[in-house]
């Protein structure tokens, strides 16, 4: 710090000058490098919430990788309620980077997503998104047929399965998806037709 001002302006400019000699100074690099670096990072409000959103998107990636462990149930018809944790605790042992193991780590006794209550939503989040895209492509068909068919299973109860045949836009090829199965109370035609409009609005 200064204790005595600067009184002699005409020794300050120049090459040889006092100010020259303070720009050179080691102090005064070390507080021009300070303050660039404060610059960049900005107020401690803006660093804590850059931090927030880190662990955000860390944590948006992790939950990622435990949806592709319980899509990986899903799409091999695994049994996922019975199955999940023990995957989940296969995919900890080897990531070795321990992102996933520092996940589980940091979460709360109630919320560690490794429970049947969490995987069965997540199946349920990802046929409402697997509907959604199909319906899309059924939607964007020009050419639709509707396929529907009746059935009583062992205990009797009524069954309507149905199906949509559509040209896929994308590949030009056609492409059959299985929309529901409902239960019906009768089987005469009008209340399969009925069921079937209802069910495609």
């Amino acid at each position: 710090f200064t204790i005595q001002p600067f009184v002699n302006w005409k020794c300050a400019p120049g090459r040889s000058g006092r100010l020259e000699k303070h720009l050179q100074s080691t102090y005064h690099k070390i507080a021009v490098q300070n303050l660039s670096f404060r610059q960049q990072e900005g107020s401690v409000a803006q660093q804590l919430f850059n931090v927030n959103e880190l662990e955000r998107q860390e944590n948006r990636h992790r939950f990622g990788d435990l949806l592709d462990g319980a899509y990986f149930l899903f799409k091999h018809e695994l049994p996922h309620t019975t199955l999940y944790a023990p995957l989940l605790e296969l995919l900890s042992k080897i990531d070795h980077s321990k992102k996933l193991s520092t996940f589980f780590d940091k979460c709360q006794k109630n919320a560690t997503y490794d429970s049947t209550t969490t995987v069965t939503e997540l199946l349920q989040s990802t046929s409402e998104v697997i509907d959604k895209r199909i319906l899309t492509k059924i939607r964007e068909s020009r050419i639709i047929s509707v396929m529907a068919h009746e059935g009583t299973d062992i205990d009797h109860y009524q069954n309507l399965s149905i199906c949509i045949r559509y040209c896929n836009q994308d590949t030009g090829e056609s492409t059959e998806s299985y929309i529901s199965l409902l239960k019906i109370k009768d089987k005469d035609a009008q209340t399969i037709f009925d069921t079937i409009v209802k069910e495609l609005k």
